[in-house]
């Protein structure tokens, strides 16, 4: 049983399992009243195929993809994904897309990072005219597509964006139907989401009243001090990542952020994890308690969010979100996880419970 939060929806992420796992994982969340799943991509896995396999597994969980790079794919076979995946699933699927990092798209996809906003802005149309069956002729800077139409989807489809800076929150707001953020605070959420999100939504002249906007969060639940250890390694790992730094920033820990680069630029990792303090992982993580989560829910939804997204973390682990992130080989630096697996699941669910 889920805390009785005001909450639209509390979803998880699943990403990173084998396909039992996954089925396992699936059916404890529907067991708990989850109503909505999301995979991710990169060193995770396809994001469209899992969502295609996973679907029979539950009849009543949505799935949606968290985030689908638009630099790896063309609006086309998007388009053609997303109405396959809504037909199959009976509408319980929503398209979540992403730009990703420089590094991911430059190192793995071959791609030159250029003007993102941009090419969001033309995906997003492209693919919501063609998922809606539109015949569609589009020639932008970056995407062109022409005389094109496909079968619509038989059910309403969701597109989501994800979105750290205002720009592209505002561009989530003006095209989307949802924006989807990471590790936002609330004061992030109160200073810079909310308020980009009207400027966008006054922009295409439409309100923010069925917007979604979701926030996806490491959660370790458990003994607080074992917590504040754990995280240590993730916050370093988020921190040396160019695009988070916004949310550093907005947070109030601009000097951290610096510190901690510094300190890995060197090769000094226990000095980068000295860095990060209590407050940084109470500010940006999920920990301890069931009542301490619980608080921390309940804070994110004052600030407006509607959905937030669980990712139990294994604890002790660096991640790296792209290659030569860091300056050497940083497994060598990972402790012994804490939980591995399904699990992980089932005790944050426990922590969850009543």
């Amino acid at each position: 049983m889920i805390y009785p939060l005001n909450l639209s929806r509390i979803s998880f992420d699943i990403s990173g399992f084998d396909f039992d796992q996954a089925q396992s994982v699936l059916r404890n969340l529907e067991n708990g009243g989850i109503k909505r799943v999301w995979l991710t991509e990169n060193s995770y896995g396809d994001a469209f195929v899992e969502v295609a396999a996973l679907l029979s597994s539950s009849k009543k969980i949505e799935f949606g993809t968290m985030v689908a790079g638009i630099f790896a794919r063309a609006p086309m076979i998007t388009a053609l994904s997303t109405i396959s995946l809504c037909n199959m699933s009976g509408g319980r699927f929503i398209l979540g897309l992403g730009t990703q990092t420089k590094n991911s798209v430059e190192y793995w996809y071959g791609r030159n990072f250029v003007k993102p906003l941009e090419q969001m802005r033309e995906f997003v149309q492209i693919t919501r005219g063609l998922v809606m069956g539109r015949k569609v002729t589009y020639n932008g800077k970056h995407f062109s597509v022409r005389n094109l139409q496909l079968p619509p989807s038989s059910h309403s489809v969701k597109i989501f964006v994800a979105a750290i800076g205002p720009k592209m929150i505002q561009l989530a707001a003006e095209l989307g139907d949802g924006v989807m953020g990471t590790f936002w605070t609330a004061k992030y959420i109160e200073d810079v989401v909310i308020p980009n999100l009207r400027i966008g939504a006054e922009r295409a002249g439409r309100s923010l009243k069925d917007f979604e906007i979701i926030c996806s969060y490491e959660c370790f639940p458990g003994n607080e001090a074992t917590a504040y250890e754990a995280m240590r390694p993730h916050l370093v790992s988020l921190a040396t990542v160019p695009l988070f730094e916004p949310i550093f920033s907005g947070a109030g820990y601009d000097g951290e952020c610096k510190s901690i680069n510094a300190a890995m630029k060197s090769g000094d990792v226990r000095k980068a994890l000295r860095q990060v303090s209590p407050g940084m992982i109470d500010d940006l993580e999920l920990i301890g308690g069931g009542s301490q989560i619980e608080a921390k829910l309940k804070n994110l939804e004052s600030a407006g969010l509607t959905e937030i997204t669980l990712h139990p973390y294994a604890g002790n682990v660096f991640y790296e979100h792209y290659p030569d992130q860091f300056p050497f080989d940083i497994t060598q630096f990972n402790g012994k996880p804490l939980y591995e697996g399904p699990e992980a699941y089932t005790e944050l669910l426990q922590a969850l419970g009543k």
